[in-house]
């Protein structure tokens, strides 16, 4: 599966990303170099089954969707910024602007081991990482993470997608 368009969903062009440093794939230091889309995707794929466990972070113990996300993101060592305190249902746009905080960059086309934002009811208030199948993300109402194809419905429920910070 290639990039994703976002502009069939009223997506905006990318903004301008606040500057970041590269971060090695061990987030242990030393040789550093730009994170592939590859490595984010497998680092997802590491947390298929993790129970689902609201404002969970502990892979393998219990996640949310956010939790995913913050999971990778620490693996790498390319941000220890959190979310916390968010009903299940997040309300306005507050999952964005967390994003952005976070040194997430805002794009108008998404791909592998990028990140979208759904509307799930109403607001933003779901993330899922992009892989080549589709989309991987800690859901509820299946009680872990999965990974399954981006249809129609999950497309229309799209309404951001961002870049891990440090990705090439």
């Amino acid at each position: 599966m290639g990039p994703h368009s976002l502009a069939s969903v009223g997506a905006f062009a990318a903004g301008a990303a606040p500057s970041r440093g590269l971060s090695d794939s061990t987030g242990a230091g030393g040789n550093r170099r730009p994170l592939s889309r590859r490595e984010i995707v497998a680092c997802a794929r590491s947390l298929l089954g993790t129970p689902y466990r609201h404002q969970g972070r502990q892979p393998g113990r219990g996640l949310d969707c956010v939790g995913v996300v913050v999971a990778v993101a620490r693996h790498f060592g390319i941000s220890d910024y959190d979310i916390r305190d968010y009903p299940r249902l997040p309300e306005g746009d507050r999952l964005l602007r967390e994003a952005g905080i976070a040194g997430f960059r805002r794009l108008a086309t998404a791909a592998p081991g990028d990140v979208y934002c759904f509307r799930m009811v109403h607001d933003p208030q779901h993330l899922a990482v992009v892989t080549d199948i589709g989309i991987l993300h800690a859901c509820a109402r299946r009680g872990r993470v999965i990974e399954h194809r981006l249809d129609a419905a999950w497309r229309r429920r799209i309404v951001a997608a961002f870049r891990f910070p440090g990705v090439a």
